[in-house]
């Protein structure tokens, strides 16, 4: 067995007891923000590497207050249908992370498997945000221990070759895909995993009409770990690199049914009609019309996706 499921096991076994979850948010959420400093020392390494964006600790902070305010539901039982059975939310045991390596991923799936009383392994194929995402998980290890906690409750993996991390689905109980469409085909490729998809940093953008698009050319340029995908009718004669030309609307919703995570939609046009009608057919979580959308928002994934619910009948 790959030694890091192996030790994620023995975490989830040596700490399946009902620890104070809140407490150890809290104290996680102060030692990070206390180490700012450093963690921003490294953040610049990332960045100078051309490996990493500039980290918002406004988001950060966002972040950590949600996470230290989510009720527990570990081991709660409701009574359902007259007090004739119960019903008990429990852990589900050792999860995996698959993601591209961003720091605000990282911060919340990590806090949110904790308060669950879960395992979780982080599995990155590339090497972003690594001094980064190292600093913050060596912080919060440093918590688990001083709790009397196994500190591999959460372990961190750049590893290009996924596929072990694809197969352990007798010990790996639940993935999760945070990415774009490009992660997420390819661990729908190979995954033996039962395995929740999440699109994020993945964004469509159509274009019939625009009025700076150096200002576009910049946030492209900010987002670097950003899959763009830009439809632009062709009507319309701009220069954007990896542009796709689309004949009208219904080509474009064609082309982002086919090929997106649904995560974001950006629509710059003046046409009242083609804005509702996107707005209306696209399947896209976040649509933005004449606006851009901050792409590195708190992912926000239902708490309820980390237990079991188990049924006792009375």
């Amino acid at each position: 067995m790959n030694k890091t499921i192996q030790n994620a096991k023995v975490a989830y076994l040596d700490n399946n007891i009902n620890y104070n979850a809140k407490d150890i948010i809290r104290e996680i959420s102060y030692n990070i923000l206390l180490n700012k400093n450093i963690i921003i020392e490294q953040n610049q390494k990332d960045i100078e590497n051309d490996k990493g964006f500039k980290l918002d600790f406004e988001i950060i902070d966002k972040i950590l207050k949600k996470s230290e305010n989510v009720d527990n539901l570990y081991k709660k039982k409701t009574l359902k249908n007259q007090h004739k059975n119960v019903v008990e939310y429990d852990s589900i045991g050792v999860l995996e992370t698959f993601f591209d390596g961003n720091t605000y991923v990282f911060i919340e799936m990590a806090l949110k498997s904790i308060n669950s009383h879960n395992s979780m392994i982080f599995v990155s194929q590339v090497e972003y945000m690594n001094n980064t995402n190292g600093v913050i998980c060596e912080i919060i290890r440093e918590v688990l221990k001083k709790q009397k906690l196994n500190a591999k409750l959460i372990q961190l993996v750049y590893n290009f070759n996924i596929l072990e991390y694809c197969n352990s689905n007798y010990v790996i109980k639940k993935a999760f895909v945070v990415g774009n469409t490009d992660l997420h085909t390819a661990i729908k490729r190979v995954s033996k995993i039962n395995t929740e998809y999440y699109g994020y940093c993945d964004c469509d953008i159509y274009i019939d009409c625009i009025n700076d698009v150096n200002k576009l050319r910049d946030y492209i340029k900010k987002n670097c770990n950003v899959l763009f995908k830009i439809y632009v009718n062709n009507k319309l004669n701009i220069n954007l690199e990896d542009a796709i030309c689309v004949k009208n609307i219904e080509e474009a919703i064609d082309k982002i049914e086919f090929d997106s995570c649904n995560y974001c939609l950006l629509i710059f046009s003046n046409d009242s009609k083609c804005k509702a009608e996107m707005a209306e057919r696209c399947k896209t979580k976040n649509i933005f019309i004449n606006k851009f959308m901050d792409l590195n928002s708190v992912l926000d994934i239902d708490m309820n996706e980390f237990y079991i619910k188990k049924y006792i009948y009375l």
